[in-house]
């Protein structure tokens, strides 16, 4: 899966998630200071995430996952085994 199309899926979750436009969404864009994701939506969007590439995500690396960037990188990470 391409760098893209692992943005695209991870921005189709937000939207659907978060209820934000796709517009606000880019690599730098931090779940609660850009978003306002609180610990539900966090939370919620990490339960989204599991699903949507279909593997899960431990609470250590939860806890890291603070940006749209972050979650390109885990999930280029764990593709790459």
């Amino acid at each position: 899966m391409s760098d893209e199309e692992i943005l695209h899926k991870i921005k189709a979750v937000l939207i659907d998630t978060l209820r934000t436009g796709e517009k606000e969404i880019t690599p730098s864009t931090r779940f609660v200071e850009d978003l306002g994701a609180d610990s539900v939506d966090r939370m919620a969007l990490l339960m989204a995430l599991e699903d949507a590439f279909a593997f899960s995500i431990d609470d250590t690396t939860a806890a890291g996952l603070a940006s749209v960037g972050d979650v390109l990188a885990f999930v280029k990470q764990v593709s790459a085994k």
